[in-house]
C-alpha cells in the first residue's frame, strides 16, 4: 500500500488550505499541518507501519513552529519502507530532519 503525506507548515491556521491534488485510487492520502491536533498526528503515526511506501510532500515557511509534525518526523526516522520526500519552501529544522530520514534513492 502507498501513502502520500502532505504537510503544510504555516504561520497561521488561517493560511492552511486543504491540498487539492488528484491522487490515484491506490494511494492513501493524509493532509497534515503544524496546527493538526494530537489525535490526527497519532493516527498518522500508527498508520505508517501499514504502508510499503510513503511519499512525503512538505510545503514550508521558514521560522514557523513544527507543532505535532515533529512527532511524525521522529516516527518516520524508524520507517523501513520506501520513502521519498519533496519540499517546497525553506525551513532549517525541516531540512535537518530530512537528512535523518531513511529516504530511498
Amino acid at each position: 500500500m502507498k501513502l502520500c503525506l502532505y504537510v503544510t507548515l504555516a504561520k497561521s491556521y488561517l493560511d492552511v488550505l486543504p491540498h487539492q491534488e488528484s491522487i490515484s485510487h491506490d494511494i492513501t492520502y493524509f493532509d497534515l499541518d503544524n496546527f493538526s491536533d494530537d489525535l490526527v498526528i497519532s493516527t498518522v503515526i500508527k498508520a505508517l507501519s501499514k504502508f510499503d511506501s510513503i511519499h512525503l510532500v512538505i510545503k514550508a515557511v521558514e521560522g514557523v513552529k513544527l507543532g505535532g509534525v515533529l512527532k511524525m518526523f521522529n516516527a518516520l526516522i524508524s520507517y523501513d519502507g520506501a520513502l521519498s520526500v519533496s519540499v517546497e519552501g525553506k525551513h532549517k529544522v525541516i531540512e535537518n530532519m530530512i537528512k535523518r530520514l531513511p529516504v530511498s534513492q
